[in-house]
């Protein structure tokens, strides 16, 4: 019972947020960014986009420090 509903709903959830996403990209700015019917709201049962992950920065010792200003300050 809870598969077909989710069926059900997800069909007219898709139907409203792609219209909403098309009237919204009708009538931005230049400059503002296009969106996608996912961007406007989840459906039930649809689980949340991961948000990319920030590059690791390897932490360096002080020796290290050094070493790289000297390659710099040479080249």
């Amino acid at each position: 019972m809870v598969a077909g509903y989710l069926r059900r709903t997800n069909k007219e959830g898709v139907y409203f947020r792609e219209l909403y996403a098309l009237l919204y990209n009708i009538n931005r700015g230049e400059k503002s960014p296009a969106i996608e019917g996912a961007d406007v709201m989840r459906l039930p049962g649809e689980k949340k986009k991961r948000a990319a992950a920030a590059p690791k920065l390897k932490k360096r010792s002080e020796a290290e420090w050094a070493e790289l200003v000297s390659r710099i300050a040479k080249s």
